[in-house]
């Protein structure tokens, strides 16, 4: 170990709402965040949004390395970490009901990982500390309810 922590150095919305900049139901809002050196990821990870006032997880649930084929071709879960990521993408898919007129916003410190720690290619656990996002009014949230 070095002795040097990773740190969240960014956390950006990333995803384009259209030209209206309004999500809709079904629509996915990403969030990228950004580490000051790469990390290993090795369980899910979630940061928080406030969409209209309610709190909502973005979640990212793939694994840094690459995923090993199972028997039937699909994705057995599995990872080799050959190195790490230096940014990971968190999706949260809008709701029928969701809506936020004045803009969604992260919620600071809300990034979390579920099981593991998250930690740099030396074995530093990173500092997840990291600022929120007030009401980002380009990211618009309409998703009315049904009867």
């Amino acid at each position: 170990m070095d002795g040097i922590r990773p740190t969240v150095a960014s956390v950006a919305i990333t995803s384009d709402p259209g030209d209206d900049d309004t999500y809709g139901a079904g629509d996915v809002i990403s969030v990228t965040v950004t580490f000051s050196e790469d990390v290993h990821i090795k369980s899910s990870v979630e940061l928080g949004l406030d969409i209209g006032g309610v709190s909502k997880k973005a979640t990212y649930t793939h694994f840094s390395g690459i995923n090993i084929p199972g028997r039937d071709g699909e994705s057995s879960g599995a990872a080799i970490n050959l190195g790490g990521v230096s940014e990971v993408v968190l999706t949260y898919t809008v709701a029928v009901g969701d809506a936020d007129n004045d803009g969604i916003s992260v919620i600071g410190n809300s990034f979390r990982q579920k099981n593991d720690r998250i930690k740099d290619l030396v074995g530093n656990r990173a500092n997840l500390s990291h600022s929120g996002i007030s009401n980002d009014d380009g990211h618009l949230v309409n998703a009315p309810g049904g009867l």
